[in-house]
């Protein structure tokens, strides 16, 4: 059967999960030393996703009911795509915004980690999510202190770091599925 290895599924062939672990690997070392050319591919796929999310809204507003539903599920879809389209036609632009919206995030994922941290002092998460929050606010300073300087690097190091992580992830669960299938075996 096409897609089996010793009767498991794809997902238990170590070698899928260390070879994709390797590419995302790869890619997050050049996204690492290249990290505007990353943040502009960050900026134009999150365009081709509005652009398509907007498609597929429109198209589910087809077989929709209700006609006030279907016109603001109509207008939303066209707003996701009028803001893909606008992305993609104005990178440096889309750029500023989507560091300017990360950082917000950061922002307010910082205090309400604080506040939460706080409402829970007697709790074992108190200073991991306190620090976590204080990290938050931090980096959300230093991307909006350094603006719009940081806007050209941030969102592919960002990229970097996940796809780093990610990679690291995936080859050790591939080895580990390669010493469970050794052990199994013999």
């Amino acid at each position: 059967m096409v897609g089996r290895q010793n009767g498991g599924s794809v997902l238990n062939n170590w070698i899928i999960w260390f070879g994709v672990g390797l590419i995302a690997f790869a890619a997050g070392i050049v996204a690492l030393f290249n990290p505007f050319g990353a943040t502009l591919l960050v900026e134009q796929l999150t365009g081709w996703m509005f652009v398509f999310a907007g498609i597929a809204q429109l198209v589910a507003v087809i077989g929709g009911t209700g006609v006030r539903g279907r016109i603001w599920a109509g207008l939303a879809g066209i707003a996701s795509i009028f803001l893909g389209i606008t992305l993609l036609g104005h990178p440096l632009a889309g750029i500023l915004a989507l560091t300017a919206v990360v950082a917000t995030m950061f922002l307010l994922s910082g205090i309400a980690k604080i506040l939460f941290s706080k409402a829970s002092q007697d709790k074992q998460f108190f200073w991991p999510m306190l620090i976590s929050g204080i990290l938050s606010v931090v980096f959300a300073a230093w991307v909006m202190l350094d603006f719009p300087v940081s806007a050209t690097r941030l969102l592919g190091i960002i990229l970097a770091m996940e796809l780093l992580s990610n990679g690291i992830f995936l080859m050790t669960a591939g080895m580990a599925r390669r010493k469970a299938a050794r052990a199994s075996a013999g």
